[in-house]
């Protein structure tokens, strides 16, 4: 499956979201799908800025499993990252994948959980 198809249904099903990307678990980028840049400004469009934007959520992500399974608090299934200008949703996969979603600070957060939990259930399929 080409894996771009699903993040492209992802960012075009939740309003204010501008791009969306699966990584391995060393952050690397494995599909990504970006919206055009709007503006030079913004340091969160483009599909560079989401790979960065990726392998830096992976380590968070990472750095949230490793003090669960320490503390025993159970398992890490998701990430909400609120920032001034944005929002990264992370939905850890199977394998040690993650598929994080960014959208504008004022996105709709909760269809943007709905449509990343359907959207990682068909990645997780393939993985």
């Amino acid at each position: 499956m080409d894996l771009r198809l699903p993040l492209t249904e992802l960012v075009t099903k939740v309003n204010g979201a501008f791009g969306a990307i699966l990584t391995d678990s060393d952050g690397e980028a494995v599909s990504v799908f970006a919206l055009p840049d709007q503006t030079d400004e913004s340091p969160y469009t483009g599909k560079e800025r989401l790979q960065l934007i990726g392998a830096y959520h992976i380590i968070t992500l990472r750095s949230c499993l490793s003090l669960s399974q320490r503390f025993n608090t159970g398992t890490v299934n998701h990430l909400i990252c609120r920032f001034a200008s944005a929002t990264v949703l992370i939905k850890a996969l199977k394998n040690n994948y993650a598929l994080m979603l960014a959208m504008r600070a004022d996105g709709h957060v909760g269809k943007g959980l709905l449509y990343l939990n359907e959207i990682a259930e068909i990645i997780n399929q393939d993985l």
